[in-house]
């Protein structure tokens, strides 16, 4: 199978919806924390562009996405920008995040395993991408809220991103059409991801125990 053989109106697609969920969940987090507007643009901001960033400086490919496509920012800001009323008003919005950030992760994690292939990467080296653009984004967010992120404490959160990034490159291999291959992917991390939160599963705790 070709990774680039996916259309770009799937591709479009696939990032406008990655881009507006991870924003969603950053200006969640940063009205939870009750910052002040430009603090839930700047979050929303650094949430929905931090993993590819970080990506695409550990492969060499400059200038970043975004710089190349400033959409991608203007988009997480506006979103933002909309979000903010659904804090103002009082609304639990603990689903809401919790929701948004697992389509992000989803979305994010199988097209940064995707870029990583098409620029030649080995097939390990993708998938270890692939997490870092679906995850890298939310640890920034929840460091920068001052909140302890999710991803060190047990939920499965990159190891949703790990199978669907693994199962990707694996069916990479194969005739399977891409465009399956992609959004059966995305689906993998996806519902990994609800049914943890669903049946709060989470990865055994390190407990050392504290010297006298």
């Amino acid at each position: 199978m070709d990774v680039n053989a996916t259309s770009d109106a799937v591709l479009n697609l696939l990032q406008f919806i990655g881009t507006i969920a991870f924003a969603v969940s950053g200006a969640l987090v940063a009205g939870g924390r009750k910052m002040d507007w430009f603090g839930v643009v700047v979050l929303a901001v650094m949430v929905a562009v931090g993993g590819g960033s970080l990506r695409d400086m550990l492969l060499g490919v400059t200038p970043v996405f975004w710089v190349q496509s400033p959409w991608f920012v203007i988009l997480a800001g506006l979103t933002a920008l909309v979000t903010i009323p659904i804090v103002r008003r009082g609304l639990h919005y603990q689903n809401y995040l919790l929701l948004s950030d697992a389509i992000g992760l989803a979305v994010f994690a199988i097209l940064g395993t995707q870029k990583s292939m098409g620029v030649g990467t080995n097939v390990f080296v993708a998938i270890v991408m692939g997490v870092i653009t679906g995850v890298f984004g939310g640890v920034l967010r929840d460091v920068l809220a001052n909140r302890a992120p999710s991803v060190l404490y047990g939920d499965i959160y990159a190891v949703a991103a790990l199978i669907g990034c693994t199962i990707f490159v694996l069916l990479a291999q194969t005739n399977i059409p891409s465009g399956v291959v992609l959004w059966l992917s995305i689906g993998v991390v996806l519902v990994l991801r609800l049914i943890a939160i669903i049946r709060k599963w989470s990865l055994p705790k390190f407990n050392a125990q504290e010297e006298d």
